[in-house]
């Protein structure tokens, strides 16, 4: 249940802007785990010439992008004041779920508040919602964004967001090792990263949540 429109309509089970709710299992055995399936999907590419989820010209890099990464710079330069205008375009934007237009969608993230303060509830609701149920910070919102509005554009990029931010899980690897083949084409032995303990494996000590739900 959020009240971010890029995500569902009014109701869980209704469609989003980006995300489609899916009522098709498209042949999923449930019988062998249903963490194998979602009923939610990413279709934003559908709003791209009208082109479906799968084909079509899509962005691989915007606008968003490169004011998104502005924002976390003057974060970590303790502007924070700077930082939020440039958080709350995307946040705020309107959207448009099937013939229903929203002239705004997330409440801005009010002036004043430093890089770890949380948002305020707004009727009842904000949005990001840590896991513990309580509101996300800026800091929050700030990933929140990059991983909804950049969603797509490159593949490895929330993982080296998480692997920046220092949210990434404990055990998950922190660098990419060099492929097998190539090793094995100049002699060297083979080697990985990651793994509870291991050589380049991460270590979650965030100052902000490992986890942020919608």
């Amino acid at each position: 249940v959020t009240p971010d429109r890029r995500i569902t309509g009014a109701t869980p089970t209704s469609n989003g802007a980006y995300i489609r709710y899916v009522t098709a299992t498209g042949g999923v055995d449930f019988s062998r785990g249903q963490q194998h399936w979602s009923w939610y999907g990413w279709h934003r590419r559908l709003n791209y010439q009208g082109a479906n989820h799968l084909t079509g010209h899509f962005a691989l890099a915007t606008a968003d992008e490169n004011r998104l990464y502005r924002a976390e710079a003057l974060m970590r330069l303790n502007r924070v004041a700077e930082a939020i205008p440039l958080i709350n375009v995307t946040r705020t934007r309107a959207q448009r779920v099937g013939t229903t237009n929203f002239p705004t969608n997330l409440p801005a993230i009010p002036a004043g508040l430093g890089a770890n303060d949380r948002l305020p509830l707004v009727n009842n609701a904000c949005v990001p919602r840590r896991t513990d149920g309580t509101c996300g910070s800026v800091w929050d919102a700030l990933m929140y964004e990059r991983d909804i509005e950049l969603m797509g554009i490159e593949p490895t990029r929330s993982w080296m967001d998480r692997r920046g931010f220092g949210q990434l899980r404990t055990g998950v690897w922190v660098h990419l090792p060099v492929p097998a083949r190539y090793l094995t084409s100049l002699g060297i032995p083979k080697y990985t990263f990651g793994g509870i303990g291991g050589e380049g494996s991460a270590v979650c000590t965030a100052p902000i949540t490992c986890l942020v739900n919608p």
